[in-house]
């Protein structure tokens, strides 16, 4: 008699890109999981967050960079504009990671938040370094917990989906 653990384990590695199209089950049951709701949550606080933080360095360039003690001139504009541009198409990222329910669509944009979230919480180390505000190191804190969240509620999503 086989271990129900190991045959378990064993469909799990043998999955493919091909076991999670949308005919294994309907989209809808899919976001109705709790781990998936999860994970949609934190695509939509990061979606309303990085629209937030777009729309501020878009009409204010100098604004943030100010909160930190950074003074900007109007000549450095154009880092505070290209910003904002990245800024919202993750926005954007997130808000289609909100909608779609293919697990693979899902750990694409969980991958690019936490890339993302990472690197600028490095480039937030750097600027403590130099001798940025210590609001600075708030905001390395708050990437890096939500680094943690993704990667955990991503975590919890593909658990439940594999036993569902």
């Amino acid at each position: 008699m086989a271990d129900p653990r190991t045959d378990r384990l064993r469909k799990r590695l043998a999955r493919t890109d091909s076991d999670f199209a949308y005919t294994q089950r309907p989209p809808d049951e899919i976001l109705k999981n709790s781990g998936w709701r999860g994970l949609r949550w934190l695509f939509l606080f990061n979606a309303v967050a990085m629209l937030a933080a777009a729309i501020v360095l878009a009409l204010a360039p100098a604004a943030i960079p100010a909160a930190v003690g950074i003074e900007m001139g109007v000549e450095q504009s154009l880092l505070a504009y290209l910003l904002a541009a990245a800024e919202l198409a993750l926005a954007v990222l997130c808000l289609v990671g909100a909608r779609t329910a293919g697990p693979a669509s899902a750990v694409q944009v969980v991958w690019v938040l936490v890339v993302f979230h990472l690197s600028s919480a490095l480039a937030g180390v750097a600027a403590l370094s130099n001798g940025t505000g210590s609001l600075v190191l708030w905001n390395v804190l708050a990437r890096v917990l939500i680094v943690a969240a993704l990667l955990l509620c991503a975590k919890v999503a593909f658990a439940k989906s594999s036993t569902d």
